[in-house]
């Protein structure tokens, strides 16, 4: 819960410093929830007082994706002669699964979700 620094300005960026970048810097976004639950991400993201785990329902503005690389800390613009940048990394252009916010402003928290801890590794 420490990532949700204000309901109202969305998430606090800095969290997403020095981690694991696949497809560029940013706060990460999963379309499907089965993904964080069984790949161990948010592995510790747990109600310290149930022990329940935790998992964030957001609402995500996702803006013109672009194919993400590693370790990208800015968004491209997109054409050379223009100032519209792209606004969110993604996995696969085609049909992404995974969108990587870089502005804090993008994200919301909508609902916490908790389940069961013997869900997931």
């Amino acid at each position: 819960m420490k990532i949700v620094r204000n309901p109202q300005k969305g998430f606090d960026n800095s969290y997403a410093k020095g981690g694991m970048n696949l497809w560029g810097e940013g706060i990460y976004f999963a379309l499907d929830a089965e993904y964080p639950v069984f790949s161990g991400f948010g592995a510790g993201c747990k109600d310290p007082a149930t022990k329940k785990k935790q998992l964030l329902l957001c609402l995500v503005e996702c803006g013109l994706p672009t194919l993400g690389e590693r370790n990208m800390s800015s968004n491209p613009r997109v054409h050379p002669d223009l100032s519209l940048t792209f606004k969110t990394f993604v996995d696969c252009a085609s049909k992404p699964e995974i969108f990587a916010t870089s502005e804090n402003y993008q994200a919301y928290p909508a609902y916490v979700i908790c389940f069961p801890s013997h869900v997931g590794p």
